[in-house]
């Protein structure tokens, strides 16, 4: 017999600086099994290592009036990023800064592995030209 379960876990299609809090209710015989089931449901960020928040183990009575809360929720049935903003319009207020950082994302910027002249490419790419054009007139 199958057991029922909450599974949070961490909602895409809203910017990779932020998640949208899932709820997924599912049906598995192992909280492991509930967890890899609900990693690639469609808009999950399943290509994060911490998309899964946390699963706990519910009634059926639970399981049946959360899936049904997800069937009126704009967010779970929408196809689209354009269905989800027509579906949705308070989905701003609803997501949340994500906490890992992405390492494309860095402060410094970072350089190609190998190039021809690193020095001319640091000259003229990287450092920022004080109001000059790029021939030094202004």
């Amino acid at each position: 017999m199958k057991n029922c379960y909450e599974v949070h876990c961490k909602g895409g299609h809203v910017g990779t600086a932020y998640y949208f809090p899932m709820t997924l209710f599912i049906e598995a015989d192992s909280k492991k099994e509930a967890a890899q089931i609900a990693r690639y449901t469609p808009r999950v960020k399943h290509d994060h290592k911490d998309c899964i928040l946390c699963v706990s183990q519910i009634s059926r009575e639970e399981l049946l009036a959360g899936r049904r809360r997800n069937r009126a929720d704009g967010y779970y049935c929408s196809k689209s990023k354009r269905d989800m903003l027509y579906k949705c319009p308070d989905y701003m207020e609803r997501i949340v800064p994500e906490t890992r950082r992405n390492p494309r994302e860095t402060e410094e910027t970072t350089l190609p592995l190998s190039f021809r002249n690193r020095k001319k490419y640091e000259n003229r790419y990287l450092q920022p030209l004080n109001g000059e054009n790029r021939w030094g007139e202004l």
